[in-house]
């Protein structure tokens, strides 16, 4: 996606920490729909100095305007808040790892096989992946895994420097991960983010929609997020995610990679169907927290960061170096497989985790399923329930 700014707005951070901003689409905010307000536009295009143009967007319950230039953004943003009026930057999320922070990693070729449990655990459940897409591989012939809404391929080169993209093969990456814990569940992968790991907030809750309306999902796994202006909660995501509460779907959401406590969203939504997932490192029962991993009193549960599983078919010709803030990722050889590490990796097994309890009928629905993970005991170097296919195994009759 292009068209996106960094901020380097303070917003609430530990002490010592650096400040976080947050990435957002030049000169639009985002509007909640008030029917009682009639004046809004009016009143926007007054203290712009002109007119703005304004799109409706059902997904978000909100419009979106676009002011034309950034000169005036503060001062309409200041008018509205001061009128009560729920607005906000029109925000841009982005894959986790991402190439600002993260492990500081690329993923690493791997050669490790088939890593399925062969069984039908999470049959019956259906499960949305809201990524970069899918990749045709053999590792997914076996099971119920398809793209959807076409071009849904997860690209390596989309710009065709034969360079890998920064964010390529995630999708493909995080759906085998579910499939190796979940293997008789059924997944839905659509092409949010686009390989270099970047989707605007409307974009994003277009796609929930979908999700949520079309595809008769249970679970949405989110391994993506974004910061917010003072850390407040997205206007548009906000509805986005309180729609699929209504209709009892549970979101399962990676808590990011930049060791902070500012509030990640979607992951750091107080909402009983969003489980925010960080990354641990280490064996059961001395887990710690991974030190990439972003923390707080929002984060749920943990998983392991580190993870091997299927990834694209790729040679990359020349090293790359991309944007000035990603280390160089060398010149290698993918053969189907690789070695990842971030929170998005341990969400989709914390994914898989509620699709087995909801499988196996001890739990009512995919949201019990999450509440019965949170109340799993906490493993002291956490201070957070840990999720690993032996606790799961636990919760099971």
């Amino acid at each position: 996606m292009d068209g996106w700014r960094w901020d380097d707005v303070a917003r609430p951070h530990d002490p010592g920490e650096e400040r976080m901003g947050y990435l957002y689409r030049p000169n639009e905010i985002v509007v909640r729909v008030d029917p009682d307000r009639h004046d809004l536009s009016d009143r926007i295009d007054k203290v712009n100095g002109k007119p703005a143009r304004r799109r409706l967007v059902p997904a978000m319950n909100a419009e979106i305007y676009d002011l034309g230039a950034e000169e005036r953004i503060a001062d309409v943003l200041g008018d509205l808040r001061g009128e009560g009026v729920p607005v906000a930057r029109h925000l841009v999320m982005r894959g986790e790892p991402w190439y600002a922070g993260g492990p500081g990693g690329p993923p690493a070729p791997a050669d490790i096989g088939d890593v399925r449990r062969p069984c039908d655990r999470g049959k019956g459940v259906m499960i949305a992946v809201l990524d970069t897409g899918l990749e045709t591989h053999q590792f997914f012939a076996a099971g119920d895994v398809q793209g959807v809404r076409p071009p849904f391929a997860d690209v390596a080169d989309a710009d065709g420097d034969k360079k890998i993209d920064f964010q390529a093969g995630h999708g493909t990456f995080v759906s085998g991960v579910i499939l190796a814990d979940a293997p008789g569940a059924s997944i839905r992968v659509l092409g949010t983010l686009n390989s270099h790991g970047f989707v605007s907030e409307e974009d994003l809750c277009n796609d929930l929609e979908l999700a949520g309306s079309k595809l008769g999902v249970q679970i949405v796994n989110l391994s993506l997020g974004g910061y917010s202006e003072n850390g407040d909660e997205p206007v548009g995501l906000a509805h986005a995610i309180d729609e699929l509460r209504a209709r009892g779907i549970l979101v399962v959401a990676a808590a990011g990679n930049d060791n902070r406590s500012d509030p990640f969203y979607p992951a750091a939504f107080d909402r009983e169907n969003v489980l925010s997932v960080g990354a641990v490192v280490g064996e059961s029962p001395d887990f710690v927290r991974a030190d990439y991993s972003n923390h707080g009193d929002w984060v749920h549960l943990g998983a392991a960061g580190t993870i091997q599983g299927p990834f694209l078919t790729y040679n990359q010709e020349r090293e790359g170096n991309g944007m000035d803030t990603h280390k160089s990722i060398p010149a290698q050889n993918f053969t189907g497989w690789a070695t990842w590490a971030g929170t998005s990796f341990a969400t989709p097994q914390v994914t898989a985790a509620a699709a087995v309890l909801l499988s196996a009928g001890v739990a009512r629905n995919a949201i019990d399923a999450a509440d019965m993970l949170r109340r799993m005991p906490a493993s002291p170097g956490m201070k957070r329930p840990v999720v690993t296919l032996d606790a799961v195994d636990g919760l099971l009759p």
